[in-house]
């Protein structure tokens, strides 16, 4: 066998070493999905804080950031899955948006199917 091939076989799609497990996302599709968690939980902070705040009057506006936070955070999880799946990512930031997706998911299913 040539010394490309073997290269080739011993590293990922991508050319890096599989197996590694580092703190920081090595993809493009790893940091994309750092950067909608972040955006998630940033606006799940801002309905916290929103929704603490006397004389809103009503608690429609919380849509304005809930919905898009999880929206965001949901997306996250999907490219997190993605870029680990297809793009070989190791990394403990791009895991943490597939955890997270990985629970929303669960809580949704669980809240459409058996509702309270």
């Amino acid at each position: 066998m040539r010394r490309s091939t073997l290269v080739h076989m011993e590293n990922g799609r991508n050319g890096r070493a599989r197996g590694r497990f580092g703190l920081l996302p090595q993809t493009a599709r790893g940091r994309w999905a750092a950067r909608l968690l972040g955006a998630g939980v940033a606006l799940l902070g801002a309905t916290t804080l929103l929704a603490n705040v006397d004389g809103l009057g009503g608690t429609g506006w919380l849509a304005v950031t809930a919905v898009p936070a999880l929206l965001a955070m949901l997306g996250g999880g999907i490219i997190g899955g993605v870029a680990v799946v297809r793009d070989g990512e190791r990394s403990g930031i791009a895991l943490v948006p597939v955890l997270v997706g990985v629970a929303l998911a669960w809580l949704l299913i669980g809240e459409i199917v058996m509702p309270h």
